[in-house]
């Protein structure tokens, strides 16, 4: 993951989205969205350290076919196994879950918001946006 304190550093992929986000105040640079949602996935991890254990959150990080948090690459896609296979679908988290990442920007902000209203955060406590 490359971080930068400011924008204007070159992506490394050409379909890579610099990406500015801000956690609580803190504020950071991605060559990619990817990089982004990692960093801001780990910090609400951080924050709230059984996040994604919430028997609640259930309904909220999967589907019958997907899972966009699991313990294995194979659970993420239960409806596509093949999407597991490929391991720039997934991110392993350092809680030792995984996260889909083969998703949209639109799909990674609303996993955002929902991370963070069981993290116990605002909206504007984190933000993922795509410069550019």
């Amino acid at each position: 993951m490359k971080r930068h304190s400011q924008p204007g550093h070159g992506a490394d992929h050409p379909t890579a989205r610099q990406t500015r986000c801000i956690f609580k105040g803190e504020e950071a640079f991605f060559d990619s969205e990817k990089d982004g949602y990692e960093w801001l996935l780990e910090r609400m991890i951080a924050t709230k350290p059984c996040l994604l254990e919430d028997p609640i959150l259930g309904r909220h990080i999967q589907t019958k076919s997907r899972a966009f948090f699991a313990r294995t690459p194979q659970e993420l896609f239960r409806g596509t196994p093949s999407l597991a296979s490929n391991k720039n679908n997934y991110i392993r988290l350092g809680n030792g879950w995984f996260a889909d990442v083969n998703l949209d920007v639109k799909a990674k902000r609303v996993k955002l918001v929902e991370l963070a209203v069981f993290a116990g955060l605002s909206d504007n406590d984190c933000r993922l946006e795509v410069l550019g």
